[in-house]
């Protein structure tokens, strides 16, 4: 992809062009990252009220009991989000759906061991742990070229 920015003082505002000869899910990103009002974080909720957290303080969001919670290193935060809302909106920022309840933060992965049953577990540097189900093990093995 070739990129091109023109900086001119004398514009009006700011404007984005996009020139394709397909629609890919790489323009489905770009997009959805200029679309954004606040890219870099995610609004969430605890006993205190609304919470703006740092998508690079998220460790992984997952569901439970029909609620969406992103972790940080200490705690879990509900988020207003249903799990393939924050998948959209979160790929573009490394994470990657990793089961049907969880999605990672890529740069939050410490290592990844591999189970007898074709699984394996991505242990988090605050050392928590999740499953990478079998249905996302190639997807998750290719995003990190495996």
């Amino acid at each position: 992809m070739e990129l091109s920015i023109t900086i001119n003082p004398n514009f009006e505002k700011d404007r984005c062009f996009i020139e394709a000869t397909a629609h890919s899910k790489q323009i489905e990103q770009i997009t959805h990252i200029l679309n954004e009002e606040h890219p870099h974080l995610l609004i969430a909720e605890d006993s205190k009220g609304t919470i703006p957290l740092a998508l690079s303080d998220i460790y992984y969001c997952f569901s439970e009991n029909k609620l969406v919670y992103a972790q940080t290193a200490k705690q879990a935060y509900e988020v207003k989000y249903k799990l393939y809302e924050l998948e959209d909106r979160l790929s573009a920022h490394s994470f990657i759906r990793i089961s049907k309840s969880a999605i990672a933060n890529i740069q939050k992965i410490d290592y990844i061991t591999l189970a007898f049953n074709s699984t394996m577990t991505v242990h988090f540097k605050n050392e928590m742990r999740e499953q990478i189900t079998r249905s996302y093990l190639k997807k998750v093995k290719q995003y990190l070229g495996m």
